[in-house]
């Protein structure tokens, strides 16, 4: 490991907790060490990130799903980070490497390359997500996603 950067050697260690997790029901739980101090700060978001040129963008939001978001983002600022993981916060996904959505892989690669490891979805929903980049308390939101199409599943959702 002398010649991994910090970055790299984390990602491991992370990758090897995520291998040692038991599952339930097929998914992983969002694991985070219980005495991280950065999981008691308050939940925010961030917009340094949003990928206005993609067709997940944020500015292709409908009035009706706009507001929705608005109230799911105050509601979810009222939390604590380690309130959102153990209840909204979907699974860490690498979009780059995995997803079924050969755009959202491209995508997420030219866009995100040093970050798509950390890319997470909020459930608002049925079907509808929002996609960021969580980093301690912040999620640095990049796309919206009103149609589960970033990660598209079998699952039928009724909106």
């Amino acid at each position: 490991m002398g010649d991994k950067t910090p970055r790299q050697q984390a990602r491991l260690e992370r990758q090897k907790r995520a291998a040692s997790t038991p599952t339930r029901g097929g998914k992983r739980p969002v694991a985070s060490p219980p005495d991280d101090p950065t999981l008691d700060r308050p939940f925010r978001f961030r917009f340094n990130e949003v990928d206005v040129d993609s067709q997940w963008c944020l500015t292709k939001i409908n009035p009706t799903d706009h507001r929705v978001l608005i109230d799911f983002m105050r509601e979810m600022e009222n939390l604590s980070v380690r309130e959102v993981l153990n209840g909204r916060i979907g699974k860490r996904e690498d979009v780059a490497g995995g997803s079924p959505n050969p755009d959202a892989q491209r995508r997420a690669q030219e866009r995100y390359p040093d970050d798509h490891d950390r890319i997470h979805s909020l459930h608002l929903t049925g079907a509808k997500r929002l996609w960021g980049i969580q980093n301690q308390n912040e999620f640095s939101v990049i796309w919206w996603d009103p149609d589960h199409d970033v990660w598209p599943t079998k699952r039928v959702y009724g909106n």
